[in-house]
């Protein structure tokens, strides 16, 4: 066999070889990819599940915050209200039960 032959077959078998080299690569770091584009998803999803609960639990206790607020304000008004209907007023005034200390203590605590 002619040396130029010999070439032409030894740099066509390295092109294959560097053809096949390279595909083979490319699945590789496709997969790795694919991999790891599952795990930073897992972890993203997870850490947005995380969020939400702990926005959920500062929901819940901002609600429970205005609730215990809320009932306060109403028994603060009860006893405010009691007292005020108890006054002598030059017009007449429905008459309510007289405000109990017990409410006006819950009220301040």
């Amino acid at each position: 066999m002619d040396t130029t032959v010999q070439i032409a077959i030894i740099s066509a078998a390295a092109s294959i070889c560097a053809g096949v080299i390279t595909f083979i690569l490319n699945k590789r770091a496709e997969r790795k990819l694919a991999e790891h584009k599952a795990s930073l998803s897992e972890h993203c999803n997870r850490a947005l599940e995380d969020h939400k609960s702990e926005l959920k639990a500062k929901e819940a206790t901002h609600q429970t915050r205005w609730e215990i607020k809320r009932d306060a304000c109403l028994d603060a008004f009860a006893v405010i209200d009691g007292h005020h209907s108890n006054v002598e007023w030059k017009y007449k005034v429905e008459s309510q039960e007289k405000p109990k200390v017990e409410d006006a203590r819950r009220c301040y605590n």
